[in-house]
């Protein structure tokens, strides 16, 4: 049976393959490798809607994702448009992914006060699953207040899925509570019955299963022949975000028990910011990607699948080589994966 993988794609990424306008073109090259998802990212590059409108009309069968698409950007009725119009345009394949970003970006990028995220959240997607419901809405809320709001098409899926991408307890929990499917980035394996738990906690109060929610993280991945190459890139990535992105991704590795390196990792980043890389352990890399050799990233991703993982999805680091990339989407292209 051929493995259901996904691929994410980020607004700055290099390409995967010739073309200079991979991004537009990304889908259909992972549709043709057999990827089941192919997840746009939206952070300071092109945004996720206008990319993902264009690859929806060159692909027929890969499942379109946003990833993810920060609640404090756009209302939650524009958005509930602008999910069933990419529904429609793709033919019911969309993925609506969702989170609360981060307060660097909030509210250094886009001036918006970062208050009370989960909150805020749960309205969000009520509001989001009310307006595709195609009844008329009015809805007063602590954070929105919406009148007479109604869609003025009919949508593909009323029950268009909708993804959390969520790391802190409180908001996995609310994950298995509301979504359909669970998009966490640095996923520890090890950590995997306690996220389960978290989720199962949330499920239970809207009488849902750990079942219901699909498991789709997004896995920092790089294969290349030289291992340590690969090992490197994903090394420097990591550095990057524990460092540059506020106290959010510092917090999670802290969790997972990498105190050490987190504030050796910050140090190195005051210090000389290309050498926060330099921060991450050995541990820590292996934990918190799969990194080395083609053999080595199929290894670790069978692992995955073992570990009850639904749909892993690589996330390469938006440095990658050209050819490490290729040969990273090309090593785990469920077309060639061997039975």
């Amino acid at each position: 049976m051929r493995p259901r993988i996904g691929v994410l794609i980020t607004a700055v990424s290099r390409s995967i393959n010739t073309s200079s306008n991979f991004v537009f073109e990304a889908g259909g090259y992972a549709e043709e490798l057999g990827y089941d998802t192919m997840w746009m990212g939206e952070t300071w590059g092109r945004d996720a809607v206008s990319v993902l409108s264009g690859v929806a009309c060159d692909t027929s069968s890969i499942r379109l994702g946003t990833a993810v698409m920060s609640v404090f950007s756009r209302s939650p009725a524009l958005l509930a448009q602008t999910a069933a119009t990419l529904d429609e345009i793709s033919g019911g394949r969309f993925l609506l992914g969702l989170g609360a970003s981060s307060e660097t970006l909030t509210e250094r990028w886009h001036g918006v006060p970062f208050e009370r995220p989960l909150a805020r959240t749960r309205e969000y997607v009520d509001i989001i699953r009310q307006v595709l419901s195609g009844n008329r809405l009015d809805y007063d809320g602590e954070f929105y207040k919406v009148k007479g709001m109604a869609l003025a098409f009919e949508p593909v899926r009323e029950d268009l899925p909708i993804y959390f991408g969520s790391l802190g307890p409180k908001n996995v929990e609310l994950t298995g509570e509301m979504a359909d499917g669970w998009v966490p980035a640095y996923l520890f394996p090890a950590y995997i019955p306690i996220f389960r738990q978290q989720l199962a906690t949330g499920a239970s109060r809207s009488g849902r299963s750990v079942g219901d929610v699909e498991l789709a993280p997004w896995i920092l991945t790089c294969a290349s022949l030289d291992g340590e190459e690969a090992r490197q890139i994903c090394r420097d990535y990591l550095g990057f975000f524990v460092a540059a992105y506020g106290t959010f991704y510092y917090d999670l590795v802290v969790r997972y028990g990498f105190v050490e390196e987190a504030n050796r990792i910050r140090e190195l980043w005051q210090e000389d910011r290309s050498s926060a890389g330099n921060g991450v352990s050995a541990e820590m890399l292996e934990a918190l990607s799969v990194s080395g050799t083609p053999e080595e990233v199929r290894q670790g991703y069978e692992n995955l699948f073992e570990a009850g993982i639904d749909v892993p999805s690589i996330l390469l680091p938006p440095t990658t080589p050209q050819n490490v990339a290729k040969q990273t989407v090309e090593t785990l292209a469920p077309n060639r994966w061997e039975v």
